[in-house]
């Protein structure tokens, strides 16, 4: 009997291209909790970091840390050391500001719930779906499963509203990169099928491959880096030195079977 597939993707940098919506809501976010760190003149609008904005989007990994990132832009910290030293610096900032990830997160999330009923539309339109990556997705004869680090109200929304069709209870939002490395055993030890499916997995970020690598209940999974996501050169390139990794173009993408 031939081996069946099954597809797991990331959702932010493999199939959605969220960061204009991430970094107009982390904007808001930051200027409405720390206001006084903006421009008295006002001269700062948000469409002048949208590109900086976009260069360093590969070091986040979830929500909360974008207001910190948001922040660290509005301060002047060079991008190289952002990109080299991201970690530190937002640990740094937890302490300056005495706040936890967890406050922050919600208030990145309410800053997207208070969008989404102002302007429900401008949001959705905010969030571009990657060419190709829906008809991709529907027209896959294999399971196909989102882990995401995206909270999971706001990955539905997007998902639905572009036409996916998931159903809800293939749509797993987690924390961190180590809780989709559970969520992929979880989802391998339920397909029940003896080991006889083959599992991708498809990720722009290659910490987040780095860890189910170190995972040897994870060692048969096939492991693609989405060279169209949020990831640098360096980190493309040490993909592609990787004996596990497979850098994925955007057009074998569509080839998802």
């Amino acid at each position: 009997m031939a081996d069946s597939h099954a597809y797991a993707l990331d959702f932010d940098g493999v199939v959605c291209d969220s960061a204009d919506e991430t970094m107009y809501s982390a904007f808001r976010a930051t200027k409405r909790l720390w206001p006084d760190i903006f421009p008295s003149d006002e001269k700062m609008h948000p469409d002048m970091l949208l590109d900086q904005f976009r260069r360093l989007r590969p070091v986040i990994e979830t929500g909360f840390e974008n207001i910190v990132l948001m922040r660290l832009m509005v301060e002047g910290v060079p991008e190289a050391v952002v990109l080299t030293d991201f970690k530190p610096l937002r640990d740094e900032m937890l302490r300056r500001v005495d706040m936890s990830a967890a406050e922050l997160q919600e208030l990145f999330g309410g800053e997207r719930d208070r969008w989404i009923s102002e302007d429900e539309d401008g949001w959705v339109h905010a969030n571009r779906m990657f060419p190709g990556a829906i008809d991709a997705i529907n027209f896959c004869t294999c399971p196909v499963y989102i882990i995401t680090t995206k909270q999971r109200r706001f990955a539905e929304l997007l998902l639905a509203r572009a036409g996916a069709n998931i159903p809800p209870e293939r749509i797993f939002a987690v924390k961190t990169g180590k809780l989709k490395a559970e969520v992929l055993k979880q989802l391998m030890a339920a397909s029940g099928s003896g080991g006889s499916t083959v599992w991708h997995f498809v990720e722009d970020r290659l910490e987040t491959l780095d860890i189910i690598m170190e995972d040897e209940a994870l060692n048969s999974v096939l492991l693609y880096l989405a060279v169209w996501g949020y990831n640098t050169a360096p980190e493309r390139q040490r993909a592609a030195e990787s004996t596990r990794v497979r850098l994925l173009q955007h057009s074998d993408f569509m080839k998802m079977q």
